[in-house]
């Protein structure tokens, strides 16, 4: 299948959204805001199906602020999806892949959107704590 988006075709697995993102973080949010669970189960089968064709789109990383360095597999484990996660780490395909160590499983994150999880509420910026 080939996307036509303005004059030049892309095709699918080409396809980048403003993040940088591809089908797969769009099939993941889906699935992870829909509360049909046959819907997600759909979900579910449309990712596989997609990384065992197309591992490449796993090292897929976001580009754009504020999710920069952001990979599927940093969306899996902030969600608890366990299964997710061991088809990243575990499938012979996307463990083949030159990016599987450096860019996947030791992908760094350094968009801002970690910073804002990490930052101290102003309302506890005067409590000290003695470890």
């Amino acid at each position: 299948g080939v996307c036509g988006w303005g004059t030049d075709p892309v095709h699918w697995r080409d396809v980048r959204g403003p993040y940088g993102e591809s089908i797969l973080t769009w099939l993941w949010i889906l699935r992870s805001q829909d509360k049909d669970e046959k819907l997600q189960r759909l979900y579910v089968a449309l990712i596989e199906s997609i990384l065992h064709s197309e591992p490449k789109l796993a090292g897929v990383r976001l580009k754009n602020e504020p999710f920069v360095g952001q990979t599927v597999l940093h969306q899996a484990c902030a969600a608890s999806d366990v299964e997710l996660v061991k088809l990243l780490v575990n499938e012979p395909g996307i463990q083949k892949q030159p990016f599987f160590k450096d860019g996947l499983l030791e992908a760094r994150l350094s968009g801002s959107f970690i910073q804002n999880t990490h930052a101290v509420p102003e309302a506890l910026k005067e409590c000290h704590f003695d470890a």
